[in-house]
């Protein structure tokens, strides 16, 4: 049986790791997804390269909607 600890948490997803078993899950809404280490890395700098993306579209979306 796995002893899951909570590695982070946020409002509609989260990450647990057994450190025995060496598996992390990425829980999406009523999802879940058991990973590797190695996994769950590739998965998580895809989400940072997507925020960076999208980051400067966002500065530049609500500088265009700003009153003067």
């Amino acid at each position: 049986m796995c002893k899951t600890e909570l590695v982070v948490k946020r409002s509609l997803c989260s990450v647990t790791v057994c450190r025995d078993c060496n598996v992390y899950v990425l829980h999406i809404g009523p999802m879940s997804f058991r990973l590797e280490e190695d996994i769950l890395e590739e998965v998580s700098a895809m989400f940072t390269e997507y925020s960076l993306i999208k980051k400067p579209t966002e500065s530049i979306n609500s500088a265009l909607h700003q009153k003067h």
